[in-house]
């Protein structure tokens, strides 16, 4: 079991209620998917952004496997792979955190899309030394929920050192939510999109709560 040191001090669930999207300024990191393969792949781990450390994911082009990626164009990962054991995400990239400066970590999450039941998804940072994750979780989020933007937001003061983003599906039944549209960013302006669905916001800013992971 690994445990995720979680600073969170909001978790408003908020499925069913359109909000307002933010804009790609200050964006530091993004990945769309859309580059990693021309076909849908199962057990996917040669994506050029991100490596699988654990589990695995499945890889798809819209339309594959009768999955459909945010906007219905381009690819998008399905966070539960075909083994029995929900993948992680883990950027390629390092990254420090300039102290007093406020982060934001956006990614589009739909349910899973085959009528399974609802998922979680777990997202935020690695550190590179000590493995020590800080993050949240967002979910439960029901079968064919649709697409929806997920925010969460850290203070560069709470992640002194080096870090890797990581995004982690919960589950062990080749069931898994979606994932779209990955950016990380240091700044916002909220503009409305109508037809944005507001699955969930996380600030990790407050209190310190635990969360257990299971882990193959």
């Amino acid at each position: 079991m690994k445990k995720i040191k979680s600073i969170v001090a909001i978790a408003a669930a908020t499925a069913g209620l359109l909000g307002a999207a933010s804009s790609q300024a200050g964006v530091i990191f993004s990945d769309n998917f859309d580059a990693d393969a021309t076909a849908s792949v199962l057990n996917f781990n040669a994506l050029i952004n991100w490596t699988v450390d654990q589990g695995t994911v499945d890889y798809i082009r819209s339309g594959g496997f009768g999955i459909g990626c945010a906007g219905g164009t381009g690819a998008c990962i399905d966070t539960d792979g075909s083994t029995g054991d929900a993948g992680r995400l883990l950027s390629r990239q390092v990254f420090t955190f300039t102290s007093g400066v406020q982060y934001f970590i956006d990614m589009m999450l739909s349910g899973n899309q085959r009528n399974g039941s609802a998922d979680s998804v777990d997202f935020g940072l690695v550190d590179v030394n000590t493995g020590a994750l800080l993050g949240a979780t967002v979910g439960p989020i029901a079968g064919n929920a649709p697409f929806g933007l997920v925010t969460g937001t850290f203070l560069g003061a709470n992640a002194p050192g080096s870090y890797r983003l990581y995004v982690a599906g919960v589950g062990r039944d080749n069931v898994g939510a979606i994932l779209d549209n990955f950016v990380l960013r240091d700044k916002t302006t909220t503009v409305p999109e109508p037809g944005t669905l507001a699955l969930a916001a996380f600030a990790l800013l407050g209190a310190v709560v635990a969360r257990r992971r299971r882990v193959a």
